[in-house]
């Protein structure tokens, strides 16, 4: 998968598969990721490690989705 030009939103990115997604696409040379979850700790340990923008999220809101994609 091409990833050079890419922007990448990953929700869930604080632990598990969303964590996991942020490291790989981050190898694999996205150009910038914006990673979304409820747990603000883990989202900045996410967020240093990869030189993603930590945007804390509850996909259950409107309002914080509507926020996350304005971003």
């Amino acid at each position: 998968m091409e990833l050079k030009d890419k922007v990448i939103v990953i929700t869930g990115a604080a632990s598990g598969i969303g964590r996991e997604m942020a490291r790989r696409f981050k190898a694999e040379g996205a150009r910038q990721l914006v990673i979304a979850d409820m747990n603000p700790d883990g989202l900045n340990e996410v967020a240093e490690e990869t030189g993603a923008r930590a945007i804390v999220t509850n996909v259950a809101s409107e309002a914080d989705i509507v926020q996350l994609i304005s971003t």
